[in-house]
């Protein structure tokens, strides 16, 4: 008998064991499912993050780029501060660039960002305009003239304005010449311009390896007045016109170029006034004392000015140049290297 009840109560204490450790059983798997769709939520949500990540950069090993070939990113740009601060989120369609063109990537003030879809085409990088101008100032929007120019107009009042096929870009009254061949582009309905004289607009240096875009600097637009030195414009203008009036835009930049040349070549001249009259080894400038250099300048003669002094140059190398219908050039090619002709003008080194 009591061996009976003792068997029958060691039977009850085992079912009683049975049924808890099931519960535990049963409460340590639905634990372990829930666990487990926890962790497949997070692995999915990194797999989407991942995706997401075609269109971003990491810098812990210099520039890993994960970003696809050109025309394959359609996410979110992130616009950058001069403080290198992400502060607005927007979306920009990508220009078609080319066949064959090579993808660059940014880095700005250190930081790289994957924004601003920037390409090489041949040997010139091309900035979207109004992307590119986001990530450094307060970009309002852009408006297209019925000529088909383009104007990224800013929030305190800066604007800069290119039109396809020109070689020149402008902001305000200031000029600046987009390189001996390159041009503003039309890429897929994207004004694109070159990128050295959209970045010397802004203010900002830059220099291309690889690849990829160094670029410093606090950006900023400044105006003609502040860019400007107004007596150094006003001789240039006039020299330029008395002596290449009528001749092609690259001709009167080419004298230009010529003026301050001699101005950053020999010490004892410091202003372009002094390079105009200067007579240590005679007349320069014949117009300086004929008196035409006096006369009202012709507005390319002004718009060719504003090209040199924004620091575009035909050619670092020219020193002189002549008219050789009316100047005989015999003496100047035994003398002095020919460089390049432009127009009625052979200019000399």
């Amino acid at each position: 008998m009591k061996k009976t009840l003792a068997a029958a109560l060691i039977s009850a204490v085992l079912a009683t064991f049975i049924t808890v450790a099931g519960f535990a059983s049963a409460s340590i798997g639905t634990e372990k499912a829930a666990a487990a769709a926890v962790c497949a939520a997070e692995e999915s949500a990194a797999s989407d993050d991942a995706g997401e990540d075609d269109c971003k950069a990491s810098d812990d090993a210099g520039f890993d780029y994960t970003v696809g070939s050109l025309g394959e990113c359609e996410k979110p740009r992130l616009s950058y501060t001069s403080e290198n601060a992400v502060t607005a989120e927007k979306k920009y369609k990508t220009p078609e660039y080319p066949d064959g063109s090579a993808q660059v990537f940014l880095s700005v003030n250190d930081v790289p960002t994957p924004h601003g879809n920037a390409a090489k085409v041949g040997d010139t990088v091309y900035l979207p305009l109004f992307e590119f101008c986001g990530l450094f100032l307060d970009t309002e929007a852009t408006e297209t003239a019925e000529d088909g120019t383009v104007t990224a107009v800013g929030g305190d009042g800066w604007e800069i304005r290119a039109a396809e096929g020109e070689r020149y870009i402008t902001s305000g009254e200031r000029v600046v010449w987009c390189g001996d061949e390159a041009t503003v582009q039309n890429m897929g309905g994207i004004i694109c311009v070159p990128a050295e004289p959209l970045c010397h607009l802004l203010g900002i240096e830059f220099v291309e390896t690889d690849n990829v875009m160094y670029i410093t600097g606090e950006a900023s637009v400044k105006s003609a007045d502040e860019f400007y030195d107004s007596d150094s414009l006003y001789w240039l203008s006039h020299i330029i016109s008395a002596e290449s009036r009528g001749e092609p835009i690259e001709g009167q930049i080419a004298v230009g170029s010529v003026v301050l040349n001699r101005l950053r070549t020999f010490d004892y001249l410091t202003t372009v006034y002094e390079v105009i009259f200067d007579r240590r080894f005679g007349i320069q400038f014949s117009p300086a004392y004929s008196g035409s250099v006096y006369a009202e300048p012709a507005d390319s003669a002004v718009f060719a000015a504003k090209v040199c002094l924004e620091g575009y140059s035909v050619s670092d190398d020219i020193m002189y140049f002549i008219n050789s219908s009316y100047t005989p050039s015999e003496w100047w090619s035994s003398s002095c290297k020919f460089v390049l002709n432009i127009g009625h003008h052979d200019f000399y080194s």
